[in-house]
């Protein structure tokens, strides 16, 4: 039996349903690591074993959760990044540096991307654009400038971050 806790995920290998590794993008819940000594960063992989409770041969009684089970994540390929705890309050910060970054929405369903004003303006979330469920869009930006990603239907908050360096970035919402 597979035993999930609220907030637990697998790696980025996952786990079919007869108990052999796969790559499933449903059950992608691993986040790539931000810079080392962000104190917002999510701890490395390696500091999760997935919480597998019973031998191989049980393999009958796993339990494969779905894509809302395993929750949406983001991955930011490219140059460096931070991924934010919402609660933290960030505003974006002045700068001068102008980047792009490309948004891919892997999920079943549309995403809206929101950037986050600056303390002068109340750090506010701005709407700039919905990425239809399968497509993807892109968006210019400043560096160290802070976005969130939310579900469009809901407008659940589905990540927050910030690209910290001049770069080529894609950011992938499972």
């Amino acid at each position: 039996m597979l035993l999930l806790g609220a907030g637990c995920a697998l790696d980025q290998v996952g786990l079919a349903p007869d108990g052999s590794a796969a790559a499933d993008a449903s059950l992608d819940a691993t986040v790539d690591a931000p810079q080392e000594g962000d104190a917002a960063s999510p701890k490395d992989a390696s500091d999760d074993a997935p919480l597998l409770d019973a031998p191989a041969d049980d393999a009958a009684d796993v339990n494969v959760p779905d894509a809302a089970d395993a929750g949406p994540i983001l991955t930011i390929n490219g140059g460096t990044y931070d991924l934010l705890d919402p609660d933290a309050g960030l505003c974006s910060p002045s700068s001068s540096t102008s980047i792009d970054f490309q948004t891919v929405d892997d999920r079943d369903a549309s995403i809206d991307l929101d950037w986050v004003s600056f303390q002068t303006s109340g750090c506010n979330d701005v709407f700039y654009q919905t990425i239809p469920s399968g497509f993807s869009g892109v968006q210019q930006t400043y560096v160290g400038h802070v976005w969130r990603v939310r579900d469009h239907a809901s407008q659940s908050l589905l990540g927050e971050f910030r690209l910290t360096q001049a770069a080529t970035y894609t950011v992938m919402v499972h």
